[in-house]
Parts: structure tokens; C-alpha cells; sequence
């Protein structure tokens, strides 16, 4: 395989990346679906969720995500950059700051992140691995880390819509709660712009009882536009449940996400969720063509969302041929 030099790989040529925090990440789309991403993984947060994704949907895209719980005093700020157009090999950066502050739950972390990806079946299959350098300091707690791991992940699209995912994280052990080692299983269903999506995780450092959580997500396309979405998760491991709720508006070049979790144990923990997404550059390759590496259902494309690259219209940067293929 023929590499290409792309912007991104200068990026990671010439700056350090910073130091980045785990449990606590939401990526804004994923937090309006109750965490059900991981098959259907095409935006930027399949760094962190399920990096297959990266070559889920063609594009060079940077982005921005912010979120916030101000019961807990948790805000979270993450940059973040994909190149999966330059070649077949998706690449993508990013970098998390995690603060959080309520007594001895005290946290401050940092989390920079190097995910790779590629088509092993292009259309079918796609492998991806994400490494991680985590700096986490919780002070109060005594407990200081600052370590290498890694994350692996699978996406298989057979067709009719169906994606299946399966995930590993922090597969190089790290002596933090704040990063178990766990895993997680994932499948949705696309069609005419509805998505339904269901993921099952699992903490493999909590097996009594076992740590298991189970997330929920539908969303609507609509007007190919604006995305709608819902969701429910229930996690065993920090016993509590939350229902989501999530929309958006989205451009061929422009996205913007909003998201709203509210735990159900406490009106007040709240957590909401803004992101801006840039799709710079959306032009086919010999090694990647914009939609090609998910199922065509039928419904329109939209970058980051259950179509993939925005509405199904002629696109200049493409030669002017619609995008036709859809994308968690």
C-alpha cells in the first residue's frame, strides 16, 4: 500500500501531543443516542468510541465538542481531526481535557489519542485501533497516572442496514478506574433516514456482580437536515440511568450538535453537549470514495450522522455526483 503525505500527518510529525480522560468522554452525538454508537461510528467520536469508524464516510474534518454538568462540576473540551480522504488508511487526532471537581471524586485529566484505520472489505469490513496517552491526577484520591493503552474495534456492515460492532479499550492494563479494561458489543439498523442502534458494554474489572451497562438510541433525519434523537442508558457499574436527547442542524461543509442527558436518580445531574463540525474537504480517492465504506440504505447523507455526508445532492468537491451510501 501506497501512503500519501496528508496535513494531519504533519500534525502529528511536529506536535507533542498533549497528555487526555476515559469514563467520563461523551462525544455530543453519541450523548443524544444514550451511548449507542459504536456500530454506526462515522463522525469524529470514533476515536474514542470505536475507531473502525474512521473510514466509515471519506472526509478530512476537524471538530470541536464541549461538554458540561454543572452538579458535578464536570466540563469536558475536546479538538479533534480526521483524514480518511488522503488514503486508504484512515488517520485521526485528538485531544480531550476532563476537569472535574466534587470532593474526593475530584479529577483532572488529559487525554491525547492517535486512532488508525483501514477497509480490510471495503463496503463490509473495517478495523481500527486507537492509542492513548492518559494523564489523570485525582489529588485528593492519591492516585496519579500517566500511561500508554489502547483501544481496537471492528465494524461489519453485511447490508439491509444492519451494522455490527465489536470493542476493546484499554486492552494495556491501567491501574485507574478512571480507564478499565472492558469491552463492548454493538449493532444498529438504518433505513429512509431512521436509525435504531443498541450497544452492551462491559467492565471487565468489576465481574461481581458483573459491570455491565446497556445503551439505547433511535434518530431521525429529518428534512435531511435536521437530525433528531433519543436515547436511554443504564450503567451497573456507577448504578444509575439516564435518558438523552439529542438534534442538530448539518450542511455538506457545516454541522452543528446538541445534546441533553438527564440522570434519573438526580434532577440536577444534568450533562449538556455542544459540538461544530467542519467537513473541509469531501472528495473521492483511489483508496476512498465519500459513502463507500457503509451500506446504501436509501436515506440521505449527513457528515457524522446515520447518512454519512450531508444531503443527497450533487456535490462540487465530488465531481458532481450525489453521495450514495449510509454510515454511531
Amino acid at each position: 500500500m501506497r501512503l500519501r503525505w496528508s496535513p494531519l500527518w504533519l500534525v502529528v510529525a511536529l506536535a507533542a501531543a498533549p497528555p487526555a480522560l476515559a469514563q467520563d468522554l461523551h462525544g455530543t452525538r453519541p450523548l443524544g443516542m444514550g451511548e449507542a454508537y459504536r456500530s454506526l461510528a462515522s463522525g469524529n467520536e470514533a476515536l474514542y468510541y470505536n475507531p473502525a469508524g474512521i473510514t466509515a464516510v471519506a472526509r478530512y474534518s476537524p471538530e470541536l465538542h464541549y461538554q458540561f454538568n454543572l452538579d458535578r462540576a464536570l466540563h469536558e473540551v475536546d479538538l479533534s481531526v480526521v483524514d480518511s480522504v488522503t488514503n486508504a488508511l484512515g488517520v485521526g487526532i485528538g485531544y480531550t481535557f476532563v476537569n472535574r471537581e466534587p470532593g474526593d471524586q475530584a479529577v483532572q485529566g488529559h487525554r491525547a489519542t492517535l486512532a488508525l484505520a483501514y477497509p480490510i472489505l471495503p463496503g463490509m469490513f473495517n478495523l481500527g485501533a486507537g492509542f492513548k496517552y492518559l494523564n489523570i491526577s485525582q489529588a485528593l484520591a492519591g492516585n496519579f497516572v500517566s500511561a500508554l493503552t489502547a483501544d481496537v474495534g471492528v465494524i461489519l456492515t453485511p447490508g439491509l442496514g444492519l451494522s455490527f460492532a465489536l470493542v476493546g479499550y484499554n486492552l494495556v492494563p491501567i491501574t485507574s478506574n478512571e480507564a478499565p479494561l472492558s469491552m463492548a458489543a454493538a449493532a444498529s439498523w438504518s433505513m429512509e433516514g431512521l436509525t435504531l442502534a443498541f450497544d452492551w458494554t462491559l467492565d471487565l474489572e468489576s465481574l461481581s456482580p458483573p459491570g455491565m451497562g446497556f445503551h439505547g438510541g433511535a434518530e431521525y433525519l429529518l428534512f435531511d437536515m435536521f437530525p433528531l434523537r433519543v436515547g436511554y442508558e443504564n450503567d451497573q457499574v456507577r448504578q444509575q440511568s439516564a435518558i438523552t436527547f439529542g438534534t442538530g442542524f448539518v450542511l455538506e461543509w457545516f454541522g452543528i450538535d446538541l445534546a441533553y442527558q438527564q440522570r434519573l436518580e438526580r434532577f440536577d445531574d444534568r450533562t449538556f453537549g455542544v459540538a461544530l463540525k467542519f467537513y473541509l474537504f469531501q472528495i473521492p480517492s483511489p483508496t476512498a470514495t465519500p459513502g463507500t465504506y457503509r451500506p446504501n440504505t436509501g436515506s440521505p447523507l449527513m457528515p457524522g450522522a446515520p447518512g454519512g455526508m450531508g444531503p443527497q445532492l450533487p456535490n462540487p468537491l465530488e465531481g458532481g455526483s450525489p453521495v450514495s451510501a449510509n454510515p454511531m
